[in-house]
């Protein structure tokens, strides 16, 4: 059976996601602001109920994209309840911003929750549509957001699905725009080129990825090379 991959990054908001402005990113009514702000207070404090129940009500008052992010965001951290958080996240998208942030969200979901990497490509795909990578383009990699990871997360479905060539393809394609090497990029490479029958070259992958902190990679040094 094959190995499956996934995804090893933490998911944090990129601003390159949302190119509106700051009066787009938030509730205008002042009431529904106020509850959305509430809420992310009360979530900090370790208040998780009270924090669902603003969020909530300011949807409730204003429905909005960020509030629908956020509430998705919390049913697929916290509660890991996926169905309800791919359906705040389309109704995230409805409003047409931060499409880029938000296809990138639903898609991890379907990739890495419920294997369903089909339609996580579909919703990569949208995402590369509605992300300027010029934004980023030569930026150190721990600065970047999760959504411009979007790439690695498409090159890693690919890779389930068997498309090593593809696979290849997109994390070629993300050391393109960011100067710093993740080492399990290189990782999951190495193994999509050695599955190709290109040992030499996948080998060399493997053994970058030891060298820049992926000790796993030596393991597969023994077994591959």
């Amino acid at each position: 059976m094959k190995e499956i991959i996934f995804v090893q990054f933490i998911f944090f908001i990129s601003l390159n996601a949302f190119s509106q402005s700051a009066g787009d990113y938030l509730p205008k009514d002042p009431k529904a602001l106020d509850l959305y702000e509430k809420s992310i207070e009360l979530f900090d404090s370790g208040e998780f109920e009270k924090g669902l129940r603003a969020l909530k009500e300011s949807i409730k008052i204003e429905p909005h994209y960020r509030t629908h992010m956020e509430l998705g965001d919390k049913y697929y951290f916290y509660l890991h309840e996926n169905e309800k958080a791919i359906d705040q996240y389309t109704k995230a998208i409805s409003f047409g911003i931060g499409l880029g942030a938000l296809y990138t969200r639903r898609g991890r979901i379907k990739s890495d929750e419920m294997s369903d990497f089909i339609g996580a490509i579909r919703d990569y795909n949208k995402a590369i549509q509605n992300i300027n990578f010029e934004y980023v383009k030569g930026r150190d990699y721990s600065f970047i957001g999760s959504s411009d990871n979007v790439y690695v997360y498409r090159g890693l479905a690919k890779y389930n699905l068997g498309d090593y060539r593809g696979a290849i393809s997109d994390f070629d394609k993300h050391f393109s725009l960011f100067k710093e090497r993740d080492p399990y990029i290189h990782y999951v490479r190495g193994l999509a080129k050695i599955n190709l029958g290109d040992q030499h070259s996948g080998c060399l992958d493997l053994s970058k990825a030891g060298e820049i902190g992926y000790d796993d990679a030596y393991k597969a040094i023994q077994e591959k090379c």
